[in-house]
């Protein structure tokens, strides 16, 4: 092939990737988002051109056909599973473009072109067939269906090629193609946690596997601290739905929950969840010492979290979720004896929530916190405990460092306030019979 074609295609390509950048940038990523982005997109355009290279160089081997062998959907898939469906559509264009330059030859050939809609095809169908991947077992039964419609799309190619569709050639094409298909999505399923690691990502069938509850660190949390654990599962069920009602991360938002207190397990009793019989240790100690102890299981639990190897988004959830607010119980006491002290002393070490899940985490939390305490929650209380924490949140300047809106707020302030209604609703008081027994 002369240089420049080479030159051409390698062009092409470039400009492909100039589009995809200009596009990244303008989804207004930070810096540090944008720079995986690319990298991910390339590192999965290398290694789908490794397997070009693998197929073209068995092919020049005289083993016929196997083209159609390629797991066209394997990018696609990788792309929506890794970034989300608008990089996966243009990862398609990519593998289209650049198997239009592999299986180019000397001589100009249809079956060159039919094969470059083959991968086409195929890729789009990846995209388009695979909905749930929250389960592995569904990504592999989409594999099915791709590889199912793969073999559709050999014998549309080979009819418009004018072969016959009953010759072992056929057979042989039709063959592969229904391995490809089904190959793209295992191949996929085995290098995701590869890339899950190499970029800390968290993928959703992740946060799947972090959501069961023989998770050793969820059974740590429930042996160590019980009222934790119940805590965390409540403060759980009103964040997701918060995020569901302004179209946050509700996965995320539920997993975060499940361990943003799980530094509270270095000193359980200190908590007032986890005390028992009344007993409160907090009674021995000075307001300083009592600060210590509180504000350190934010650090405490994002230190766990790190030697167990959690994602970093969850790390992020246990550091943040109370952003730099002011542990004012024991401010106001130690305030009593040294007036003089500084709130800033009293104050989380942050930083501020810099998303809308651990925003929503962080009025969850003192909410469920605030009303579990209060005794005879009523309409009215929730009311008032719900808007006294969001303003507070708001003046105090919480929200500064993620893009949530007053309108956002409103909503969530409205969930959070209906949720707890539903939680906390007055029983109707049955008479006793004279077993003592309600009927």
């Amino acid at each position: 092939m002369p240089i420049k074609q080479y030159a051409g295609y390698a062009f092409l390509i470039l400009a492909l990737f100039l589009l995809l950048y200009f596009y990244t940038k303008k989804r207004k990523y930070p810096p540090k988002k944008r720079q995986q982005t690319m990298l991910i997109f390339t590192s999965v355009y290398v290694t789908t051109l490794v397997f070009l290279l693998v197929i073209r160089f068995l092919e020049s081997a005289n083993l016929m056909n196997i083209a159609f062998i390629f797991p066209a959907a394997f990018m696609p898939v990788i792309l929506k599973i890794l970034l989300n469906e608008r990089y996966a559509f243009f990862g398609v264009i990519v593998v289209g473009v650049t198997s239009l330059f592999i299986f180019e030859s000397d001589t100009t050939s249809i079956m060159n072109v039919l094969m470059v809609a083959f991968i086409l095809l195929s890729g789009l169908t990846g995209v388009v067939a695979l909905k749930d991947y929250s389960r592995r077992i569904m990504i592999f039964q989409t594999g099915l269906i791709v590889g199912a419609m793969n073999v559709i799309y050999a014998i549309l190619l080979l009819a418009i090629n004018n072969s016959t569709l009953f010759s072992l050639n056929a057979l042989q094409v039709i063959f592969y193609a229904f391995i490809g298909g089904i190959g793209s999505f295992m191949l996929g399923l085995a290098l995701i946690p590869l890339f899950e690691t190499i970029f800390g990502l968290l993928t959703t069938s992740r946060l799947i596997e972090l959501a069961n509850p023989n998770h050793p660190l969820l059974k740590k949390i429930l042996m160590k601290a019980p009222g934790t654990y119940h805590h965390s599962m409540m403060v759980a069920n009103l964040a997701e739905s918060c995020a569901d009602e302004i179209g946050a991360n509700s996965l995320l938002v539920r997993v975060g929950c499940f361990y943003h207190d799980i530094g509270k397990t270095l000193r359980p009793p200190y908590f007032v969840e986890n005390q028992l019989q009344g007993i409160n240790p907090h009674d021995r100690l000075t307001p300083k010492q009592s600060r210590d102890i509180i504000l350190a299981h934010t650090t405490d639990g994002a230190d766990i979290l790190k030697e167990n190897h959690m994602p970093q988004p969850i790390i992020d959830i246990a550091r943040m979720h109370h952003g730099t607010t002011v542990l004012k119980y024991f401010y106001f006491k130690e305030k009593e004896v040294n007036p003089e002290i500084l709130e800033s002393e009293f104050r989380y070490s942050g930083p501020k929530p810099p998303t809308k899940e651990i925003a929503i985490i962080n009025i969850a939390d003192s909410v469920e916190a605030a009303v579990r305490s209060c005794e005879m929650p009523t309409k009215e209380k929730i009311s008032t405990i719900v808007d006294g924490i969001i303003r507070d949140r708001i003046l105090d300047g919480q929200f500064t460092e993620c893009d949530i809106s007053l309108k956002e707020l409103e909503r969530i302030r409205e969930t959070l306030k209906r949720t707890l209604n539903g939680i906390y609703h007055q029983r109707i008081q049955y008479p006793d019979d004279s077993k003592g027994e309600t009927k």
